[in-house]
């Protein structure tokens, strides 16, 4: 009997949790936007060790361990605020690894200049301020005097 297809998104979802709790500490407590979202890393890094069809596999565990997060870390209280940042910080990892996939190689190994330089264009030119843009209008407004720097703490964030 092989394990559950859901085994290794449920330990990604603890390890989500985990490093979400470390990215908060590491930022002193910084409120919506770590500065350092360790997650975003994991989260990318997972999917592009795995096959397209199973992404929404690891898009829920992200998805349950970013909820854990927000519950019980960052005391989140509002649902919607909760799942808007969720949906920047998901942005960042789908956005980011479907481009590398698409654009640059399949299966990336780093091991050309042509590979680093699509996972530094892509994931972190392309993906980033696509999610720093939702995930800064998911914790203030766009006319808010804050909101560009509410934006750069996102996008570094993610970078």
């Amino acid at each position: 009997m092989s394990p559950s297809p859901w085994l290794a998104p449920a330990a990604f979802a603890a390890a989500y949790l985990a490093t979400a709790t470390l990215s908060h500490f590491l930022a002193h407590g910084a409120g919506h936007v770590a500065r350092f979202w360790l997650p975003g890393g994991l989260f990318l890094g997972v999917l592009l060790l795995t096959e397209v069809r199973a992404w929404p596999r690891w898009v829920a565990a992200a998805a349950v361990g970013s909820l854990g997060f927000d519950l019980f870390i960052a005391h989140h209280d509002s649902l919607s605020s909760i799942a808007a940042i969720f949906c920047g910080n998901a942005a960042a990892a789908v956005i980011g690894a479907w481009t590398l996939r698409r654009f640059v190689v399949e299966r990336p190994t780093l091991s050309t200049v042509r590979e680093l330089a699509g996972w530094v264009v892509f994931p972190g030119l392309v993906a980033t301020p696509f999610a720093a843009t939702l995930g800064a209008l998911a914790t203030d407004d766009f006319e808010s005097p804050t909101f560009v720097a509410t934006w750069a703490t996102w996008f570094i964030s993610h970078a």
